[in-house]
């Protein structure tokens, strides 16, 4: 079973998670919550989880500066990010810091499930104490090699989901103001 740490500021949301998502079922346990970047430095500390899963926006440490600490701390874990903000700023500094997966709240029944899926492919379990150190370096290696394709897909995701927020209503306001024009004359 893996160890997940949930990190989410608003409380409600945080245990619908916990409770709503079949842990077991995917292989995984709970091992801790909490409300803000702060705490999870100190919830990795005392219980190594495999997985992070957490917001963005917090009071006290928000998930960059959370993610940037474990990152700078050798924490190599996959992380998941949940954030309300679909601003390509956060989306490109998570996806530059290792985050697996980028979820806009709310999100669809089996997202955060796919995602936990996918995270778990990049969890590697050494066999023996030996093996922490390469399995390290392996892992670092890993998140600048090996998924530079998938933080293409999902930058190439949100130029996408940005164009058709910003610049495709523009577009359709254009051609009906044309329309109306040429009918009017």
């Amino acid at each position: 079973m893996l160890k997940v740490l949930i990190v989410e500021d608003e409380e409600l949301i945080r245990r619908g998670i916990v409770l709503t998502v079949d842990w077991e079922a995917l292989g995984c346990h709970v091992i801790a919550e909490a409300a803000n970047g702060e705490e999870a430095l100190k919830a990795v500390a005392e219980h190594s989880p495999d997985l992070i899963v957490t917001d963005l926006k917090m009071p006290v440490m928000d998930g960059i500066r959370m993610l940037e600490k474990l990152r700078q701390d050798g924490h190599w874990m996959p992380v998941i990010i949940l954030t309300a903000y679909d601003t390509f700023d956060y989306a490109r500094s998570a996806l530059r810091l290792g985050a697996v997966d980028y979820l806009l709240k709310p999100f669809h029944d089996g997202d955060l499930e796919n995602a936990v899926q996918l995270a778990k492919q990049k969890i590697v379990k050494p066999d023996s104490s030996s093996a922490v150190s390469e399995t390290k370096k392996a892992g670092k290696r890993q998140w600048k090699n090996k998924d530079i394709l998938k933080t293409k897909d999902l930058v190439q995701y949100f130029l996408f989901f940005s164009f058709l927020l910003y610049i495709f209503p523009l577009y359709i306001v254009i051609i009906n103001y044309n329309t109306t024009s040429n009918f009017i004359s």
